[in-house]
This record gives structure tokens, sequence and C-alpha cells, in this order.
């Protein structure tokens, strides 16, 4: 009977092997590949050991024996390992794993020539079958205590799964833990003598270990995924993340979305009810629409929203994920090198670029509604004698000054830049030919009065010409005004200067 359960229990692993192997899960699941491969020796081993009566068999039978166990511990601890971390990143753990594991094959192999293993060797015939009968050497205590080490860790592994997983992965948890305490239950059998005659049932113990595994795996998709590792990554990336079922409720969320969304409880609630208060009432919120939003402003910062569908592997559609990246920072770059690029750097006030960008789109509308439009030119008298009388850092805070003056007398509908050097340009809509010329009176005679200093703070004067140009028949196109505009300020720098042409 004993013999049956072992090579039950022997090809039951290896069948559930073959099973792995045949679904070309070996790489997800290698290491448990491997346990179940151990196991089957394990039993097959101890099957043959049971079977033998003399001490050459008996050898012979360990060595297969061992070939199964001295190698399960270190595929049991890196099969809990892999729901943790990824153990292609842990060379030296694996390294002092598996020289164990191999110093004790190799032990049992050589055993004839040394008593580290096993010593005193004897066959006991007193029982129903034969009994390898011993005394324990020092890499046997080794042996075990290794064994039960492996035992224990994956038992720590598998309780910290559960208790930092989220509630879907909670089953998963249990199923590892609960398996991985098989093992003990059979050594707390054996301690107690609960069997009469001393038999080993570890085989059954991590053979029962292992189908549950596998069982699990095929309702919980416990070897598919990597509950720990994911959950990790869930948890801690930037991007807020919130994971719907096929009815749009939500189902999971990451510590992120917690953080942007409150610590209220959204699970089994809708998507639209959570965005909804992030956009206008009257916005209509579908989930197969949510992309065309692109943007949200939750709590002041700015949020991409990215909408995934999973489906498995028959295409079947099992759920989505809503991802807000908070692009707060990119949009505040945005504007910041928008701004730059529409600014001109000594002066602070808009630049040429922008100028001509926001003019044309000023004149189409004044065309369009048939409305006045001007453009005033507006050239610094005498400038390079300044830079050359008082220096260019002199020149450059008189370029700034006269800047931030004309701009503090302007509309805020006027469009105003610096042209170049020191010309500047002003777009006055709804502003006929008359009314510029007194807009452009006024601003010659702000900047007249404007007290200017040199670096040792002695007070100077300089004056401006400006020349005046209207939207008109002749001149419907803003370089045509312009062009009129520069005429008129030539015309009026012709005479005295600090005059206004038009």
């Amino acid at each position: 009977l004993l013999s049956s359960l072992l090579l039950l229990s022997a090809f039951s692993t290896l069948f559930l092997s073959f099973q792995i192997i045949r679904l070309r899960k070996i790489k997800e699941k290698k290491y448990f590949l491997l346990l179940l491969i151990s196991c089957s020796l394990y039993a097959f081993g101890y099957c043959l050991e049971i079977q033998g009566n003399t001490l050459e068999w008996i050898h012979k039978s360990l060595i297969v024996e061992y070939a199964g166990i001295s190698f399960m511990p270190a595929f049991l601890i890196l099969f809990a390992l892999s729901y943790t971390i990824d153990t292609d990143t842990i060379p030296l753990i694996k390294i002092v794993l598996f020289s164990i594991s191999f110093i004790t094959f190799i032990l049992m192999i050589t055993e004839p020539h040394h008593t580290l293993l096993h010593k005193n060797h004897s066959i006991d015939y007193s029982g129903p079958f034969p009994i390898f009968s011993f005394d324990k050497g020092i890499w046997y205590w080794v042996h075990i205590t290794y064994i039960n080490s492996a035992v224990l860790i994956s038992n720590v592994i598998f309780l910290k799964m559960y208790f930092k997983s989220h509630a879907r992965y909670k089953t998963q948890g249990l199923i590892l833990f609960f398996s991985s305490l098989i093992p003990w239950i059979a050594l707390i059998i054996y301690i107690m003598k609960f069997i009469s005659w001393p038999v080993d049932i570890n085989p059954f113990a991590f053979t029962l270990m292992s189908l549950i595994i596998y069982l699990g795996s095929k309702d919980q998709n416990i070897l598919e995924i990597v509950p720990i590792a994911r959950d990790t990554v869930f948890e801690n990336i930037y991007d807020a993340v919130i994971v719907l079922d096929t009815k749009g409720k939500i189902v999971d969320y990451n510590r992120a979305a917690e953080n942007l969304l409150g610590k209220e409880k959204i699970i089994g609630t809708s998507i639209q009810s959570i965005l909804k208060k992030y956009f206008d009432d009257n916005t209509v919120i579908d989930i197969a629409n949510i992309d065309s939003f692109n943007e949200v402003t939750i709590n002041n910062k700015v949020f991409n929203i990215r909408h995934i569908s999973f489906t498995n592997k028959k295409g079947q559609n099992i759920g989505s994920a809503f991802i807000l990246r908070d692009i707060t920072e990119y949009k505040l770059l945005t504007q910041k090198l928008h701004e730059l690029a529409i600014t001109d750097e000594l002066t602070g006030i808009s630049n040429r670029r922008y100028f001509f960008d926001n003019a044309n789109r000023e004149l189409f509308r004044s065309k369009r509604t048939s409305r006045p439009l001007s453009i005033i030119m507006l050239d610094i008298d005498h400038f390079k004698s300044v830079n050359d009388t008082y220096g260019h850092a002199v020149g450059d805070n008189v370029l700034k000054k006269i800047a931030a003056r004309i701009s503090s007398n302007l509309r805020s509908l006027d469009i105003y830049a610096r042209y170049g050097g020191e010309e500047f340009i002003i777009c006055l809509p709804e502003t006929t030919l008359e009314d510029a010329k007194n807009v452009a009176e006024r601003l010659r005679i702000i900047v007249e009065e404007t007290i200017m200093q040199d670096t040792n703070n002695n007070d100077f004067k300089v004056t401006v010409s400006l020349g005046v140009a209207a939207l008109s028949q002749d001149s419907d196109a803003l370089e045509q005004i312009i062009e009129q505009a520069d005429k008129a300020l030539d015309k009026a720098k012709q005479g005295d200067r600090n005059r206004v042409g038009a």
C-alpha cells in the first residue's frame, strides 16, 4: 500500500510537471516545475528504498531520493521569492542555495567513503518492510535544518504576500501560505509519533502542497502572475491607476489614486461619479469617449487621462483601467517655454513673433467686421549716442524703462512688442488713425518726461519718434500697414525728431 501511494505521489507530481510543459509555461513557472520534479524523485526514490533488502540497493535508492530532496529547499525558496522579486537579480542567493543542495547530493553519492550524512548503516527487518537504519552524521543535521528553514522562509514570504496584497490577491496568499504549512504538519505527526512505524511521510506532504498550489493556480492564476511584485509596482507607480470591471465599476486603485481622490471608499462606484465632480455640470462622461477629454484638473493639478482595456487570451473584455498622469510640471514648463518663445529677453515684453501672430488675427477680425485698426512704430532717438555716451548697460536700462512705461499706458487689448534694436511696435484694435495719433502723442510725452539715470546716478532724458498708419483699402495687409507706419516714422525722424508722423 505504501509503495502504491508513493508511486501515486511520484506520478502525480510528474504529471503536473508535464502539464506545465504542455501549456508552455516553463519560463513563468520554472521553479515550481523544478520543485514538482524534485518531489517526484523524492517519492520515487523512497518507494525504491522500501523495496530493497540490501544496503547496496538502498544506497542506490537513496541517490534517486536525494536527487530530489537535496534540491527541494532551493526550489521552494526561489519559488516563494519569485512572488516578491525577479530571481534573476539575486545570483548570490541562488549560488548559496544550490551550493548547499549540490554538496548534499554529492555527499550522498560518495557516502560509502565518509560518514557525514549517515553512519553505522544497517537494515531493520522488524517491521512490515525493511527500513534503512542509521546514525545521523553532521551534514544530515545541516540538511534537515536547510529543509526546515526553506519551509519557514516560504511561510513568511507567503504570509507577507497575504498581508501586503490587495483584496483581489488575498485568496492567492491564503492558498500559498496554508499549502506551505503542510510540511510542518507532517513533521508534527512524525515528532508526536502518531504513526507507530517510522515512515517518512514528507513525500506525501510535499506532493499535497504542490497539488494544492497547482489546483489553486487553475482557479486563482497563482502561477500566471507575480502578485506582490506587480502589487508593489502598482502601489508605488507615480501615476494614479483606477481599475474597472466590465460594468465600469471600480474594483481597485493604487496609492497615488488614493492620495489624489481622498480616503473615501470608492470600490464599487462608477468612474463617472468620481470624475464628474472635476468637469462641468453639463459634461457627459462616457468611458468610450473619456480619451477625448485628454486633461482634467484635480486639486489644482493637471492630469492627462488614458483609458486602457484588458482582454483575455480569447480576446474577451475583462475590464479596463484609467491612468491619470500628473502633467502639471510639464504644462508649467510648456507654458514657460511658450512665454520664452514669445517674450523679448531684455525688456520682458512680447517679441516680434508674438506680435505678428496676434496682430494678424486682429487684422482678420477687423476686416471681417469692418472695424478700424492702427499700427504705431516707435524708435528711440539717437539711441546709439546713448550707448556710446553711457555704455550698453545704461542703454539696456533705457530700453527696459521705456518698454515698461509704454506697456503701463496701453489697453489690455493692444498688442505691444519690441520690433528690433531700439524699435517698438503697437497694434491698436478698434482705433482710427486720428485716435492712434493721439495715443502716439501721449506716449511721446510720457517718454520725454521719464527720467533716466547713468551709472553715476546722474539724470538724463531720451525722446522717441513715432509713425502711425491705419487699415485702409490701399493697405489691407499687416505688412503693408507696418510699411506705411515705418514711412511715417522716417518722416518724423527727418525733422527734429521727438515727433509723431502719420
